[in-house]
C-alpha cells in the first residue's frame, strides 16, 4: 500500500493533464483499478493516517490537527492481516504515536524503517545529519535523513537520500518474505516539502528546474485568482461576462424564434431546410 504525501489526484497522468510525466504510476493505473470518486480521511498528516488505519470517519475526529493520534483500542489493517499469516512492514513517514521499543510494532508491524523526529529517536541519541531549516529544528526526511529502523538509530551520510533508503528496505523485506503473504505499507515522504533536488536531477540544473516549477505553480495560482475574481464579477448583472452572456442568449432566442416561425409557416425551401 503506497501513500503519497501532499499529492493531488490531478497531478498524475492517469487522472489529468499534468506537465510532470508519471509513466510508472500510469502503468499501475492501466493494469489495476482507478478510483474516480474518493476522498482522503483528512487534509492534515496525522488524522488522515488515523482515518486510513482504522476506517474512522475524518469528520468524527477530535480536531483537525496533528494532535489526533491512534488510541490503544484502535485496530489497524496490519492487526487484521498479521494473525492471518502476513508478514508486515512499514517504511517512510509514520507521524503517529508511539515510543521505542513499542514504536510502530504495537500497531501490527513486524519491521519498520521510518523518518524520525527528534522525539522518535532512542534515548540519548542526537541526530547528526540534515535539518529542514535551522539546525536543531525539524530533522530532514530527504538528504542525510534522520531514520529509526526497528528501534535503532540508522546513521546516514550527506549523500544518503531518505526515499531510496525506505524503498530499498521494503524491497529487501519483500524478497525475504516472497514465499508467503506479506503487507508493505509505504507512507512516502514524497511529495511533501521542502523541495530539494532528487538523485535523478543534474545538480547544475536542479535549482533552475525547481524554480521553473515554482513559477508555474505561482502562475497557475494567479490565473485561478483571476478566474475567481471574474466568476464573482460574473454574478453581477453589469459585468462584461454577464452582458456578453445576456447578448448571446438574446441572439439565440431570436434565432430559435425565427426557426419556429419557419416551421409554423413553411414554404417548400424552409420546410426541407428545417427538417
Amino acid at each position: 500500500f503506497i501513500l503519497a504525501d501532499d499529492l493531488g489526484f490531478n497531478q498524475i497522468g492517469a487522472y489529468g493533464d499534468t506537465p510532470i510525466k508519471t509513466p510508472n504510476l500510469d502503468r499501475l493505473a492501466s493494469s489495476g483499478i482507478r478510483f474516480t470518486q474518493a476522498y482522503a480521511g483528512n487534509t492534515v498528516c496525522s488524522p488522515s493516517r488515523v482515518s486510513l488505519f482504522t476506517g474512522r470517519d475524518g469528520r468524527l475526529m477530535d480536531n483537525n490537527s496533528n494532535t489526533v493520534q491512534l488510541q490503544a483500542i484502535d485496530v489497524t489493517f496490519a492487526h487484521v492481516l498479521k494473525p492471518r499469516g502476513y508478514a508486515t512492514c512499514m517504511a517512510g513517514k509514520w507521524q503517529l504515536t508511539g515510543t521505542i521499543p513499542d514504536l510502530v510494532v504495537e500497531t501490527g508491524f513486524d519491521e519498520y524503517c521510518m523518518w524520525a523526529y527528534r522525539h522518535n529517536l532512542p534515548e540519548g541519541v542526537i541526530h547528526d545529519g540534515g535539518w529542514e531549516g535551522a539546525k536543531g529544528g525539524k530533522t530532514c526526511r530527504y538528504w542525510h535523513p534522520s531514520i529509526v529502523q526497528n528501534g535503532g538509530y540508522l546513521f546516514t551520510e550527506a549523500d544518503d537520500y531518505g526515499p531510496d533508503i525506505f524503498t530499498n528496505f521494503l524491497i529487501e523485506f519483500a524478497e525475504k518474505h516472497k514465499d508467503g503473504p506479506f503487507l508493505l505499507y509505504y507512507p512516502m515522504a514524497l511529495t511533501h516539502g521542502p523541495y530539494y533536488p532528487t538523485p535523478d536531477m543534474n545538480p547544475a540544473e536542479s535549482a533552475a528546474a525547481i524554480m521553473a516549477i515554482r513559477n508555474e505553480l505561482e502562475a497557475e495560482h494567479t490565473r485561478a485568482q483571476a478566474e475567481l475574481t471574474e466568476v464573482i464579477g460574473y454574478m453581477r448583472e453589469d459585468s462584461p461576462r454577464a452582458v456578453a452572456l445576456k447578448n448571446r442568449i438574446e441572439s439565440l432566442s431570436k434565432q430559435i424564434a425565427s426557426e419556429n416561425l419557419r416551421l409554423i409557416n413553411p414554404d417548400e425551401n424552409s420546410l426541407s431546410n428545417s427538417i
